[in-house]
């Protein structure tokens, strides 16, 4: 149990979960009652069992987050890098714009 302690400290410190959330206190309490019903030699399985799901959905919903913030680095270097190459094609257009009114009108640029 001193393991899941340092695991979930581990947690905080890596930034994962705050040491003040509503998972990083239910896990801490499944902590404190396992090790509690350690010492009276109680229904060892089932606690085990609930602060193993704790763990297993404070990853889950971990992974989640650093995907999806992965992913909005992608898009928002994708449109910087489409930004930047419109704005780099603006001369372009402005130029064709202005020789094309040059012509429908008969003067020069």
């Amino acid at each position: 149990m001193d393991e899941a302690k340092e695991e979930l400290k581990r947690a905080v410190w890596l930034g994962y979960i705050k040491d003040d959330s509503s998972e990083y206190v239910a896990l801490e309490e499944e902590i404190q009652t396992i090790q509690k019903t350690l010492k009276n030699h109680k229904n060892n399985q089932t606690l085990y069992e609930r602060i193993k799901k704790g763990f297993e959905d404070l990853l889950n919903r971990t992974r989640h987050k650093i995907i999806q913030s992965n992913a909005e680095a992608k898009v928002n270097t994708y449109e910087r890098k489409e930004d930047e190459a419109a704005f780099g094609k603006k001369t372009i257009f402005k130029n064709e714009a202005v020789n094309d009114e040059a012509k429908t009108l008969g003067t020069t640029p």
